[in-house]
């Protein structure tokens, strides 16, 4: 009797597939699915983990000018294997979790809080303030030694300052080895808007311990707020915007301290927006030194920036400026929904939002394809389906840019012809 193993390979259609044809199938599939055609069959492992075919998958998903210009450096005689480089460069992107356990019952640790600060400077996590139970505020220091390893688990130390006085709401930004902390609320409801500096230290006999001093501003500084938004830019400067004022008043202005060289003493200045009205209330964040702040009310001519539309469809909308260069971009984000007709509210938002200014930046997840190439397998499109995207996209003005790497950025997962893949991410421009 016949191996059945070896009937079964000699009978399946995919092995009298040319491997010049394997290897282009191979390349429209998506990573977990190359993995699993390579444990198949020692025939086909040798295909998929060969160095032409993952050359081609850096190629795919990276883009032509990175692989050129790796291979073109001078370490490239040197150069691991493509697979494992590509293993490599994936696992860049990942980060572990893991949760620290409570220290031993006798040590002491941090009271529940909520609206206090965290910050990691110096190896170690710096917790102040807050608000306690009853909305009191809170003015303990606490410590804990990260290092390299920190064994999962933490070993809180209590400071002992009595400064800053305590408070809740308030900001804290690490610039260099500084901690700096800007208003804040009491329990009484008062607003601060003293600066405070602070710069630990590690002794061999005294342990981690924290100096903190009032930083001499001068006279001109912000009004007195909290819950507000603040970050560091660059090497010596932070910038405060927002937060709740007197009298539960909402600001909308934007403060910038500049530290001097040796810290002694600062300078705030008001910073100005010549075409855009400052939002209110923001949360915010950097990106290689540029501020971006997201507005949860308003952002120009009334329009909502984070703006429901529908069942959950988003527009999130913003002006980013360059100071380098003094140009104003408008970004839009564009998170989209299932169904045609839920769809029509998202292009009805996005009508609104046409500017008068240029450039113009819309990218995000559309959840729908743009033209008739851009669906693999499964149903045929339907011209409905993309009507409205074609429709506002001439309405707009704006073309759609180019990318590098896989065509498609969806894919269902499923085995043979069930798979089904789509562009639905896309970034246009005017």
């Amino acid at each position: 009797m016949a191996d059945s193993r070896t009937s079964f390979s000699n009978g399946s259609p995919i092995t009298k597939i040319a491997q010049d044809h394997l290897f282009t199938i191979l390349l429209l599939l998506p990573i977990d699915s190359i993995v699993a055609f390579a444990m198949s069959c020692k025939k086909f492992r040798v295909l998929a983990t060969s160095d032409a075919l993952w050359e081609s998958i850096c190629r795919r998903d990276w883009g032509p000018t990175s692989v050129d210009a790796l291979k073109s450096s001078n370490h490239y005689q040197n150069q691991m294997p493509w697979m494992r480089l590509y293993k490599q460069f994936s696992q860049l992107d990942s980060v572990s979790c893991y949760k620290l356990s409570d220290t031993d019952a006798k040590i002491e640790f941090p009271d529940p809080r909520a609206s206090h600060s965290l910050n990691f400077v110096s190896d170690c996590l710096v917790l102040f303030g807050g608000g306690y139970e009853g909305g009191r505020h809170l003015d303990d220091t606490w410590v804990a030694y990260i290092g390299n390893d920190c064994q999962r688990k933490l070993k809180w130390q209590k400071l002992n300052s009595g400064i800053p006085s305590g408070r809740f709401g308030h900001s804290c930004v690490v610039i260099g080895e500084l901690l700096v902390v800007f208003g804040g609320i009491d329990d009484h409801g008062n607003r601060m808007n003293d600066t405070w500096i602070g710069q630990l230290s590690c002794h061999e006999t005294l342990g981690i311990t924290l100096s903190w001093k009032l930083l001499d501003v001068g006279s001109i500084v912000p009004p007195h707020r909290g819950a507000h938004a603040a970050c560091c830019i660059g090497a010596r400067k932070m910038a405060v915007h927002g937060g709740i004022g007197l009298n539960g008043f909402r600001l909308g202005d934007m403060w910038v301290l500049e530290l001097s060289e040796n810290s002694c003493f600062g300078t705030w200045q008001e910073g100005k927006s010549n075409e855009w009205e400052v939002p209110r209330k923001v949360g915010n964040c950097k990106i290689k030194g540029k501020v971006v702040l997201a507005d949860l009310t308003k952002v120009h001519n009334g329009f909502n920036v984070l703006q429901e539309q529908g069942k959950g469809a988003k527009i999130c909308a913003l002006p980013c400026e360059n100071p380098e260069c003094s140009t104003l971009i408008f970004i839009t984000f564009v998170y989209g929904l299932n169904t045609i007709e839920e769809r029509k509210e998202l292009w009805s938002g996005m009508s609104k939002l046409q500017m008068p200014i240029k450039p113009w930046l819309i990218v995000g997840d559309f959840i729908t394809i743009y033209n008739y190439d851009d669906k693999l397998g499964g149903k045929a499109v339907n011209s409905l389906e993309i009507d409205d995207f074609t429709a506002w996209i001439a309405q707009s003005q704006v073309a759609m840019l180019k990318r590098v790497g896989s065509k498609f950025t969806w894919c269902n997962k499923q085995d043979g012809g069930d798979r089904v893949y789509s562009k639905i991410d896309h970034a246009f421009s005017n």
